[in-house]
This record gives structure tokens, C-alpha cells and sequence, in this order.
């Protein structure tokens, strides 16, 4: 990771010392503290295309991860890497891959191992510059991986919770999904980690019965293994507790409740599983009054409107679906504070104060609006003035955060609106060569994108096409609605592509929204007393090496200048560098793929081993699950269900069948590759002094330095080789010889990256061969030739050398599409049930706004889905679904 441009931070420290030193607040000091804030601190967003949402084992993950400024959605950041990471229930990552930006796209893929157990997992993606933040900044989205036992045997769990979360009772039959029949198990084993298991015998009522232990939970879920009719499952069990339960926050619009006023009251009722629970009620004063009803309209969210003439507390006695009754306390009623009101009028934003009876507006006031962090409006609140109008089409889309500041720039009160921008929308058209395809047959597709005057746009987008007969497409987030939504709110959002699908119908219920969760970029406040954010470390533009070496007794403290070895075993390359005053190292601009294997060695100045050396590993983050969603919850499976479970169950038949095949034996006859030797300098003379790798297995030197001592015809001083014929003992400087290593000019300080055991020989030439070197040459030269990388000596990891295999970037693979374009391959009798029909990761946009792609359908006729999924060079955003 490199370091944070210094510039930068001169002139952003600069700023900020301008900034304190003013005492005049202003609405443009306002709009520069925002600007210096984003200078000094960028953000990154990211969102991942992937091909589906549901997976078996063996399956490969396909995606596209889109990184953009998190301000200005522009696709051009500086990391230069994604990390992708699957996250087992158990909040363990379970797969890890690195992707590197290769024409400026994040592409990758993850194999679904066969030893994985089937469940509810979660993917990750971010950068290593978003973990300046919290774990909730990165993109997640939830997928489930099934094996072949999964989609044809079911488990129906009943968990008891006591009291206490650690108390809970364990109920678990066995089921036959297609006829819904009793299974009984041969063993049925739980886990407490991945090496230890708990055997537990089957129930005289057919079930498996058991009380867990706090070891055993897994997060919110347990893992458990169980035979039936010879076949071994590995399952992962989501934790539901089937208590009705639920809780309910309410939100007064602007923040505060007002006494003598018509007040808007946004709530939202969450149950145990984190998802939006439907509830009516009442609101009551302390007698017991009835003074309004309610009843949440979206996803558990609902509005209150009322007038609040007493200051005595308020409460609301909410019911549930399940007649589970709940009485909580509304927020205390204001009588000396105003609050900001929003609404939307013809496509107009109307930003009002709503103020208590009797309350008089302070003097000086601001009213601030940014979106993303970029200020949009930033004016003098007039203490008389009624409204404030503002044109949507001048604003930009997305999250608008409206603020009433004091005199002092504190915060009086808060609203969050959200809005799109006709001006903003893209037109994203999918449009096939036919209306109609029979299994195997040529799809071209044309993909047209224009803005909303009808000018065509440029930029690349990804594409993923799946057979309707197997996956239902996980439509409830894309694109769309993590840059725009879910990425600048607190909190999880249920289904926020759902806000998307309809403007008027969703207005009302984004609306809801907005009241409901919080602003979650910036630390606003702190911006307004410019108390600003930097961040830790700086954006990954290359791969790096880091550590410390230790020296002393017991190794306890860091060694300054002491050089430290970087040797790349599988490419025979070197690298070298020295500790800092705290005996940290790094080794800065490395290009490596995954499995590269690595030694570093520590030495002391002098060569010697007396050190101890530790490499960092960048671990991953910490994982916090998001809600699964809204799962069918009935016994009984749905038509496309059984469908699927159908097809799932013919292909895991023709799978079994083709995985146990044993080949006959092969033999493989060749030459015998012939040991290359390495190619030595062609300066070299037989008649110059030469040391052998035979002769330095029996000289066992422990560094370069003390080699050139044994190696006849050399001479050290300090840490300077030099050849003895040119030395003179009365001169205070030491003649510097020309040094070659394997027929390239290396300077001495470099030599100590070399293992003497992987020297092939050194030679020392004198006058006048070594005048054919040219002027350099005229001192004499030092010819050193290594072995080479099958001959390579390889140390035994000890206290000063460590073996590594960091974390690569993943080498780039290709999607596989079978073109069906002979009548053979057309008429082959090898069945195609690929259920994604086709990957692309980079379709680009031409001077027309058009990309092309094509393929060919499988032996499946319930057709396709095709998803588009793109952005823009100026950070519009693409996004369109097609089902043929």
C-alpha cells in the first residue's frame, strides 16, 4: 500500500490551518470544509455482478466488481485491487481471492470446493483502502451453495431459546423434499469446530433432539453431518428462534417531536431475523387515551401523522400478525427546538421548519443540503422565511442529507430525502436478433445505452445470462440500488432494488425510508468543526512485502539498517532492502499471482543469522452478517420449486455417474529433458582465478561477504569487495571492480540478496581481459554466475528466514461457452444443462452506445434472463434485466 501523496497532505493541512485560523463562519467556509474533508479522505464505493444467487458445489462464482469514487460514482480509482471473500455461516471466510484491475475491470471467479457444506453463505468485496472504515462499508450480498443430498433431503428445525441466548433446545427432522416423507438418519453428528464432532443418536419420534452448548454455536447458525441411504451430507442450520418477537423505533421527522403542531412520525418494527415485521397500534397518552392509529404499510415501516397539544410522554401499544402486544415509549416532546420538514411537490423539493408553539427562530442560522459529502446548498436561514424550493432536475440523484445548523454550526436538526434526476436516467436497451430460440441456437444480442436526451453513452458493462428452468434471479439488489441507496444509509436495507421498480408507487415508501435510517459517509458534525478524518494508510497500487526483524537477547528489539532478503522461489528473482530505526521492513512495487512462494531472510549487517524475523499477513476483516431475506418458509414446494428440484436431481444422477470413472493406466514416453546450464558471461577466461559450487559446498560460507573473503584474489574492506591486484594500502579509498552477475552490471550493496549456496561459480579477471568490458572494465571485474532454478538451494525455515505464500492476484480465466455452429456438435448427444448459459465481465459501449455479444442456448426451453450491468465513463449507471 503506498504511502498518502505528500502534497496532498501539505495542502490539505494547509487548508485546514487556514480554516482555524478564520473566525468567520460563512456559508462558503461551510462548502470548504466539506471539500477539504473529501481532499484529504476519499472514499471508495463497490458494488459485484455476479452471474446468479444460487450455487452448487463445484460451481464457479463468476463476477465483475465496479469501483468507483464514492462521491462522483467516476469508475477511475487508484487501488488497483479487489478482494473477494466467501463468508461460511459461521462468519469464517471460507474462500479468498485477489483480483487485480486488468483494462481497468475487476473481473474474477471462485471455485465452490466439493468438501464445502451446503447453507446460507455471504460474498464480500472491498478494496484495501475501505478498511480505513468499519467492515460496513464493503458490499455484501447473500447466495446459498447446495450439494446434490440438499436439494433432494430437507431438514425442518425447532429451536427452543430460553432466556438466556445460551439456552437453547434443538428439534430436527428429516424429510424427503419431493414426497415431503420422514427420513430417519444412519448417524447424525454436531459440531463444535471443524475437527470435532458430537455424535448424537436419532429420537423415538423420529427426530434428532439435543441442547446446545455455547461452543457450538457458530455464530447464528450450527453445522451438522448426518447418512442416509449411504450418502454424507454437511450442512450448515440457521439459528431462528421461533419466538414472535419483534421491536419498534420511531423516528420524528426532523429528529424532535414538537409540542402545539402538527408533528410526521416515521416507524419501523424489526423482527428477530432483522426483517421488517407488519404491525398495527394505537397511541396513547399516560391515561390510557386513544389519540391515533397506526399501521405500517412497507416492510414494517409506516408513517404517523398527528398534533401533540400536551407535553405529558406518549406511548404505542403496537400488535404483530401474531396478537404479540408491545408498549414503548414515543421520543420526549420538544418545546425549544425546531425541526426541518421535506416534501416533494411536482417534482420539487419544499424544505420548511416545523417550530413548537411559541418557539421564535434564532438570528442566524444555516440551512446545508450535500449529497455524498458534496455540498449543493449552503445558505443563511432567514428567521422569517417560510420555505425553501429547489428543482429536482438541479439536484443530483441519490441521498440528500439537509441539516439546520446553529450560529456555531451545531446541528439542530436532520432530514434525509432521496431523489432521482430525470436528467440523470439512463436508457439501457436489451434487444435480440429473433423474438424466439430452440436449444442451441445462436442469441445475438445488442445492448444500446443513451442518456435522457437520447445521446449515446460510452463505457462497458458486464453480462450474465441464466436458464429460466433452473435459477430464479435475485432481483433485490443490483446495481442501482447499492451506488445510490444501501451505500450512504446505516443499517441493513430489506429488498432496496424493490425501491426502484416503481417511482410513484416507491416515493411514498422511500420517503418512509429516509425518516428510518441515518447518513453514514462523513462524520458530519466533525466536518463542521473541522475535526477531520484521515485515513490510516493509502490506496493498493502494488503488491507488498511487509515485516520487522528483531535482534538481542530474547530477539525483543527492532534492528536498525539491518538488510533484509526477498527471493521469489518459482521465478529465481531478488529483491533486497534495510529495517528502519523500529527494524520495520517493505518491499514496495511487487507483481505477484496467487501461490507465488516467497523467502525472507534477516541478517545481521555482517551476514550473520542472529536475528528474528516476522512477516505481516493482511488477515481478513472481521465478518457481520446481513439478513438472508424473506425465505419460503411452507412445507409444501412451489411449482418452480419442484422444477428445479426436478432438474437438479437428473443432473446430480448424470454427475454421480460420470465422477467415479476409473481410467486405465497410461503411459507416457519422452526424452529426457536435458539439464540447461546456465549461461555464463562471454568474458569469461579459462585463464582467470574461478571458485566453483563445488569448491563453496566445502568453503561454507554463511553470506556473500564472507565468500569473496575466501575466494582467492579478493580482498574486503568494511563492506566494499575489491580486487586485490588493484589495491593500494596507502590510499584511503578502496577501487570499485566491475561486478556482473549472470551477464548484468549489479552494484556490491546488491550482493547480500544472493544465497552463497546458489553461487555456480566466481571469476576474477584482470587487465587486459577485462578491458574487453569496456572503461569500466580497465580496474578488472567480478563474474558471478548462479544455478539454475532446479539446482537452487533452498534454507531450512530457522528464527531468520520465512516462508511465505501471500495472497496473489488471482491469474485471469475464461468464461466457457460452447458455440454450437456445425450440425454435429448441434446434434451431439452429450446433454447441456449449463445453468449459466453465458458470462462476460467486459462488453464495452461504442461511439453509438452500443455493445454486442452473443451465444447459444442449452438443451433447456424454458428460455433465459439476461441482466445487464454497467457504468458509465462519467458515472451514470446501467442496469437492465431481460427474460426471453
Amino acid at each position: 500500500m503506498r504511502i498518502i501523496n505528500l502534497i496532498n497532505i501539505c495542502i490539505a493541512l494547509l487548508l485546514i490551518s487556514t480554516g482555524a485560523l478564520s473566525q468567520t463562519v460563512s456559508a462558503d467556509s461551510i462548502s470548504s470544509y466539506f471539500y477539504t474533508q473529501s481532499y484529504i479522505f476519499p472514499q471508495e464505493k463497490i458494488y459485484a455482478h455476479i452471474d446468479r444467487s444460487d450455487y452448487l458445489i463445484n460451481d464457479t462464482i463468476w463476477f465483475r466488481a465496479y469501483l468507483v469514487n464514492a462521491q462522483n460514482h467516476i469508475p477511475d480509482p487508484e487501488s488497483n485491487f479487489v478482494y473477494a471473500e466467501l463468508i461460511n455461516p459461521a462468519g469464517e471466510v471460507a474462500k479468498r481471492v485477489k483480483v487485480k484491475k486488468q483494462d481497468n475491470v475487476f473481473a474474477g471467479y471462485m471455485h465452490l470446493n466439493e468438501d464445502l457444506p451446503s447453507g446460507n453463505y455471504q460474498l464480500r468485496f472491498y478494496t484495501s483502502y475501505m478498511t480505513n472504515l468499519s467492515e460496513s462499508y464493503f458490499f455484501k450480498r447473500n447466495i446459498r451453495i447446495g450439494n446434490y443430498m440438499s436439494v433432494k433431503y430437507g431438514i425442518e428445525p425447532e429451536f427452543l431459546i430460553g432466556e438466556n441466548r445460551d439456552d437453547i433446545s434443538v428439534r430436527l427432522r428429516f424429510f424427503d423434499k419431493e414426497s415431503s416423507n420422514t427420513l430417519i438418519p444412519q448417524e447424525f453428528y454436531l459440531y463444535v469446530n471443524e475437527e470435532n464432532r458430537n455424535s448424537i443418536k436419532m429420537g423415538d419420534d423420529e427426530t434428532v433432539s439435543f441442547r446446545l452448548r455455547p461452543e457450538e454455536i457458530h455464530k447464528k447458525s450450527i453445522l451438522v453431518e448426518y447418512l442416509i441411504n449411504g450418502q454424507i451430507q454437511k450442512e450448515f442450520i440457521e439459528i431462528k428462534d421461533n419466538k414472535s418477537d419483534y421491536n419498534i423505533s420511531f423516528f420524528p421527522e426532523g429528529g424532535n417531536l414538537l409540542f402545539g403542531t402538527t408533528n410526521k412520525i416515521a416507524f419501523k418494527a424489526l423482527n428477530s431475523e432483522g426483517l421488517g415485521e407488519d404491525i398495527t397500534g394505537i397511541i396513547v397518552n399516560a391515561s390510557g387515551d386513544t389519540l391515533n392509529t397506526f399501521r405500517s404499510t412497507h416492510l414494517g415501516m409506516g408513517i404517523i401523522t398527528m398534533n401533540i397539544s400536551s407535553m405529558e410522554p406518549l406511548y404505542a401499544v403496537c400488535s404483530n400478525s401474531d396478537g404479540l402486544e408491545k408498549r414503548v415509549q414515543l421520543p420526549a416532546v420538544e418545546d425549544g427546538k425546531p425541526s426541518l420538514r421535506a416534501d416533494w411537490r411536482n417534482n420539487n423539493l419544499l424544505i420548511s421548519v416545523n417550530k413548537p408553539e411559541g418557539y421564535i427562530m434564532p438570528e442566524k442560522q444555516y440551512l446545508l443540503l450535500h449529497c455524498r459529502g458534496e455540498v449543493i446548498y449552503s445558505e443563511p436561514w432567514e428567521s422569517e422565511r417560510a420555505i425553501v424550493g429547489l428543482p429536482g432536475n438541479n439536484l443530483p440523484s441519490g441521498v440528500l442529507h439537509i441539516m439546520l445548523l446553529d450560529e456555531e454550526l451545531n446541528p439542530v436538526s436532520e432530514r434525509l430525502v432521496f431523489n432521482i434526476n430525470e436528467l440523470d436516467v439512463t436508457t439501457t436497451e436489451i434487444m435480440t436478433d429473433k423474438s424466439s430460440f430452440g436449444p442451441r441456437e445462436r442469441v445475438g444480442v445488442t445492448v444500446t445505452a443513451s442518456d435522457a436526451s437520447g445521446l449515446p453513452l460510452s463505457g462497458s458493462f458486464s453480462v450474465s445470462v441464466t436458464d429460466n428452468e433452473i435459477v430464479t434471479y435475485d432481483h433485490s439488489v443490483n446495481i442501482l440500488s447499492t451506488l445510490l441507496l444501501t451505500s450512504d444509509l446505516q443499517g441493513y436495507i430489506e429488498s432496496p432494488a424493490d425501491y426502484f421498480t416503481s417511482r410513484v408507487e416507491n416515493q411514498r415508501n422511500l420517503d418512509i425510508l429516509m425518516m428510518t435510517q441515518g447518513w453514514r459517509r462523513y462524520d458530519v458534525r466533525k466536518i463542521l468543526k473541522r475535526e477531520y478524518e484521515f485515513p490510516t494508510h493509502g490506496m493498493e497500487v502494488n503488491q507488498e512485502i511487509a515485516g520487522i526483524v528483531y535482534r538481542g537477547v530474547g530477539r525483543s528489539r527492532g534492528a536498525e539498517d539491518y538488510p533484509v532478503t526477498l527471493f521469489a522461489m518459482d521465478h529465481a528473482q531478488t529483491a533486497e532492502t534495510l529495517t528502519d530505526a523500529n527494524g520495520r521492513f517493505v518491499f514496495r512495487n511487487l507483481s505477484f499471482p496467487d501461490s507465488t512462494r516467497f523467502i525472507v531472510q534477516g541478517n545481521t549487517p555482517k551476514g550473520g543469522a542472529g536475528v528474528k524475523i516476522e512477516v505481516a499477513d493482511m488477515q481478513a476483516p472481521e465478518s457481520s452478517f446481513i439478513p438472508f431475506g424473506r425465505l419460503n418458509e411452507s412445507k409444501e414446494l412451489t411449482e418452480p420449486e419442484q422444477d428445479f428440484f426436478r432438474s437438479i436431481n437428473q443432473r446430480s444422477n448424470l454427475v454421480a455417474g460420470m465422477r467415479h470413472y476409473q481410467l486405465q493406466e497410461v503411459v507416457v514416453t519422452a526424452r529426457k529433458k536435458q539439464t540447461e546450464s546456465k549461461s555464463t558471461h562471454w568474458a569469461r577466461s579459462e585463464f582467470s582465478k574461478k571458485v566453483t559450487a563445488k569448491e563453496i559446498d566445502v568453503l561454507r560460507p554463511s553470506s556473500m561477504l564472507e565468500l569473496f573473503m575466501l575466494t582467492p584474489g579478493l580482498g574486503i574492506r568494511g563492506d566494499q569487495v575489491y580486487i586485490s591486484r588493484y589495491f593500494d594500502n596507502s590510499s584511503t579509498s578502496v577501487p570499485v571492480p566491475l561486478i556482473i552477475v549472470d551477464g548484468v552490471e549489479t552494484l556490491s550493496q546488491h550482493l547480500n540478496s544472493i544465497m552463497p549456496q546458489n553461487v555456480s561459480s566466481i571469476e576474477v579477471m584482470h587487465e587486459p581481459l577485462s578491458f574487453v568490458l569496456g572503461p569500466k572494465g580497465k580496474g578488472g571485474a567480478i563474474l558471478i554466475t548462479t544455478k539454475g532454478i532446479d539446482e537452487m538451494y533452498i534454507p531450512v525455515e530457522t528464527e531468520n528466514i520465512s516462508f511465505i505464500t501471500p495472497l496473489g492476484y488471482q491469474v485471469t480465466r475464461e468464461f466457457y461457452s460452447p458455440a454450437y455452429d456445425t450440425p454435429a456438435k448441434v446434434e451431439s448427444g452429450i446433454p447441456d444443462e449449463r445453468i449459466t448459459i453465458y458470462w462476460n465481465p467486459n462488453v464495452e459501449l461504442d461511439n453509438q452506445g452500443k455493445g454486442y455479444f452473443e451465444f447459444y442456448t442449452s438443451d433447456s426451453d424454458k428460455g433465459q434472463t439476461i441482466v445487464v450491468e454497467g457504468m458509465t465513463e462519467d458515472g451514470k449507471i446501467l442496469k437492465r434485466n431481460m427474460i426471453n
